[in-house]
């Protein structure tokens, strides 16, 4: 009888740690997972921001745009080209 109750008791007693390291362990998951959610906010806004300066880099590299960008600087493509005289050969044959 003295070894039913003991065991009773001893069954009861991890029945509570147990629980309680359950509620702790749910406890823990519950606001790391706040967190979580506040990181992939912040990933998905962070993705999208890269989308947008990736765009804007494809149209400000384009060649159009470097174009018309050169021309408002007055830069003009030339029209003739320029070829300077032919050269003395740089070693001479003795």
């Amino acid at each position: 009888m003295k070894r039913a109750k003991l065991f009773l008791t001893v069954l009861v007693g991890i029945t509570l740690v147990l629980s309680l390291a359950q509620i702790a362990v749910s406890n823990a998951f519950s606001t790391s997972g706040i967190a979580l959610g506040a990181m992939q906010n912040q990933i998905a806004q962070l993705q999208n921001e890269n989308m947008v300066l990736r765009t804007q880099v494809f149209t400000l590299s384009s060649y159009t745009h470097i174009a018309s960008s050169a021309s408002e600087m007055g830069f003009v493509p030339s029209k003739s080209q320029i070829v300077l005289g032919t050269s003395k050969p740089l070693a001479i044959r003795q």
